[in-house]
């Protein structure tokens, strides 16, 4: 039986886990810090913001039994939950992007993300990485879509992304709900395993924002340049622009 693209989802879910003593490909990663929220280092990106709801839901069933264990580590406030869609340039203490840039990129998602369809999140498996424990987002090839346009046009106007990936066509989303500030104990990762399969919900992908914001996506951090809704999505404009406004 051929594999669904959410099963080849699931094996680079696998392979991110196994981390690099397995042999893998070593993916871009936010090393472990003792300050996440102070952080001075920006990055420009764009994200699916979690729904208020969602996200209070996401904090009662998951992050607060780990909190619960060990809770010196960065816990993602409901406010700072996100899937990222599209990487631009990741955090670094002087941005690696420019004013002129950012208002490129803005121009290309305008002309790129209307054409796509909205697609669904399956928000389920409770994962553990190297240095921060996530719940991994599954969908269809519609993802794949969209990524590929926006890498592609990225790349046609000279601010490719930057960030380095276990494949460049299979793609996932993930909230992250916890960042590490020293590698957790035993009784934590075993916490997360027995949450892994005990929460399941969707989230609906229909309007995309471009950001810049710390590595936690810290609402003081974070400054909207724009949002794009995505094709057959009533009541919504296509575009808006907050430029450095609004922080959600």
């Amino acid at each position: 039986m051929p594999e669904t693209y959410q099963d080849l989802q699931r094996s680079i879910v696998q392979q991110l886990q196994a981390g690099p003593d397995a042999g893998n490909i070593t993916p871009s990663i936010i090393p472990i810090q003792n300050d996440y929220t102070s952080d001075s280092a920006r990055c420009l990106t764009s994200i699916v913001f979690l729904p208020e709801d969602l996200a209070a839901e996401i904090w009662q069933a998951i992050i607060a039994p780990l909190a619960a264990i060990e809770p010196d580590h960065h816990y993602y406030e409901p406010a700072a939950m996100h899937v990222t869609i599209k990487n631009i340039r990741t955090v670094h203490d002087l941005p690696l992007f420019t004013p002129h840039e950012i208002e490129r990129v803005d121009r290309l998602f305008q002309a790129i993300i209307p054409r796509h369809r909205p697609f669904v999140f399956s928000l389920e498996d409770l994962v553990a990485f190297p240095t921060s424990c996530a719940l991994i987002g599954y969908c269809d090839e519609r993802l794949q879509e969209v990524v590929q346009a926006l890498d592609s046009g990225l790349r046609s106007i000279g601010v490719a992304d930057n960030k380095q990936y276990v494949s460049d066509t299979i793609f996932f989303g993930n909230v992250t709900v916890c960042r590490y500030r020293r590698s957790p104990s035993r009784r934590f990762l075993e916490a997360v395993d027995r949450l892994k399969h005990t929460y399941r919900r969707e989230l609906p992908v229909t309007i995309l924002h471009l950001i810049i914001c710390n590595s936690v996506c810290a609402p003081e951090s974070r400054q909207i340049v724009s949002f794009y809704a995505m094709e057959e999505v009533e009541g919504n404009k296509s575009s808006g622009h907050n430029f450095f406004g609004s922080t959600r």
